[in-house]
């Protein structure tokens, strides 16, 4: 009787049934154990904030504006926790904040918050009182761009940099 066989998703090659091991992510995929483990996530890295006075009977007071930014790291698996992570970040946990694909630029999010000029999200309270015209609160814009990225490991004695290296001694 004849074993049955299975082929590996990553490098096409058969083997006896039993022999491969299921992914993480996917469990339709095989993978054998010489194939390199691939991760696949959603990233950010950095950002940029905008910042402009509103003053709510007025509304932005452009000249009084102000640009920052950073080069903070997000990653996840999954598209919507990373967005949350990005909006735990601003300091808000309103959907309503944030604008996908912002500008028509593929990828972008912007979260829009208001702030106090310690750079603290306001509160309801605070919104109140800016309402009323008792405190200042700044329009904040954070932009982050995703991407979609795929990393596995690069098998370097298959290249012509290992075959140079080998030579070297």
């Amino acid at each position: 009787m004849k074993a049955k066989k299975e082929r590996c998703d990553g490098c096409k090659k058969t083997f006896d049934k039993g022999t491969l091991r299921r992914d993480d992510k996917d469990a339709a995929l095989l993978y054998c154990p010489d194939c390199p483990k691939v991760v696949e996530q959603y990233e950010v890295r950095g950002w940029h904030k905008d910042t402009e006075e509103d003053v709510f009977s007025d509304g932005c007071q452009i000249d009084l504006g102000n640009s920052s930014g950073g080069d903070e790291r997000w990653e996840h698996e999954r598209l919507y926790d990373l967005i949350t992570m990005l909006m735990a970040f601003v300091g808000t946990t309103d959907d309503a904040h944030v604008l996908l694909d912002s500008c028509d630029d593929v990828g972008r999010v912007d979260i829009q918050v208001y702030e106090t000029i310690t750079g603290v999200t306001a509160c309801e309270d605070e919104m109140r009182m800016w309402r009323r015209g008792q405190i200042r609160l700044w329009l904040c814009t954070y932009i982050f761009h995703i991407e979609h990225v795929t990393r596995e490991p690069v098998r370097l004695l298959n290249t012509t940099l290992a075959l140079t290296y080998k030579e070297r001694g």
